[in-house]
């Protein structure tokens, strides 16, 4: 019951610390970490794959919120 979202570039760090109280400077540089947070108050589990670009993974109901959350904030950047 899980949705995976693939995000990547170079201010995706930037992007999750705006709306999660994680630290991501050790995690940012830790290539297959995985952790659990908060983001925009929605639970995640965020996988780091390579360089710049990370699985959320959301339940399904938060999906489209996260979403539209991750767009706006984004778009501040």
């Amino acid at each position: 019951q899980f949705v995976l979202i693939n995000l990547n570039g170079e201010k995706v760090f930037d992007l999750l610390s705006t709306g999660s109280p994680f630290n991501f400077n050790d995690f940012r540089t830790k290539k297959g970490a995985v952790a659990q947070t908060l983001l925009a108050q929605i639970d995640i589990i965020i996988q780091h794959n390579a360089l710049n670009n990370i699985n959320l993974f959301v339940r399904r109901s938060f999906s489209q919120h996260l979403m539209s959350w991750i767009n706006d904030a984004a778009s501040r950047l």
